[in-house]
């Protein structure tokens, strides 16, 4: 495969984070109250009533459901045109790309205080996707890097994100705060295991 049709991939994935960046800073921006950014965690920029104060949060609410719902037609656009790479040995990652737009389609469309369970669900599955393709990818170049190198990234990927799961499940108060660190860290890594593989002609 030509280094052009391999980019496609890295392409994607640094557009919808880009977009995110922007529609969900847009949507904390517009939240009509205060958002405390190290409390609350992002979804609730898209509720349709703020958290404490109970107002009406349309602005905001539509930013982020747009941010979900473009990043769930950039994933399904991807496992699309992935899935008609022949003979491809990374053939699976066109079902996780799938999963994973999915997943933000259903976040984008159940603002977290009216369905909250479909809107836990949808953020699970595109969270759990990226971290695998991730852990996938970062395993499978694992030879290009150094030692340190890989444990260093290892570590920056797995921590935050293995923290911020654990402390949701077990409803510490302080899983909002881990929330910013593991979402820092694993597109941070993603992008670039993503780029690195690539270039190496590993997915």
């Amino acid at each position: 495969m030509s280094k052009n049709k391999q980019n496609f991939i890295f392409n994607y994935f640094l557009l919808l984070f880009i977009i995110n960046v922007i529609l969900i800073g847009l949507a904390i921006y517009f939240y009509n109250s205060h958002f405390l950014f190290w409390i609350y965690p992002y979804s609730y920029a898209g509720m349709v009533k703020t958290f404490e104060t109970n107002l009406p949060n349309t602005t905001s609410m539509y930013l982020y459901a747009a941010a979900m719902l473009i990043s769930g037609l950039i994933m399904l656009v991807l496992a699309n045109s992935y899935r008609h790479i022949k003979n491809h040995k990374n053939g699976y990652l066109s079902l996780l790309f799938l999963v994973a737009g999915i997943g933000f389609i259903i976040a984008g469309l159940s603002p977290d205080d009216t369905r909250h369970l479909y809107h836990v669900i949808g953020s699970a599955l595109f969270v759990a996707m990226f971290w695998i393709i991730a852990t996938t990818c970062l395993y499978k170049i694992r030879n290009h890097l150094g030692y340190r190198q890989y444990l260093l990234l290892q570590l920056i990927l797995q921590v935050p994100v293995l923290a911020y799961a654990a402390t949701y499940f077990l409803n510490f108060d302080i899983q909002s705060t881990i929330q910013k660190f593991a979402f820092f860290a694993l597109p941070l890594v993603l992008l670039y295991v993503v780029k690195l593989s690539c270039d190496k002609k590993t997915i």
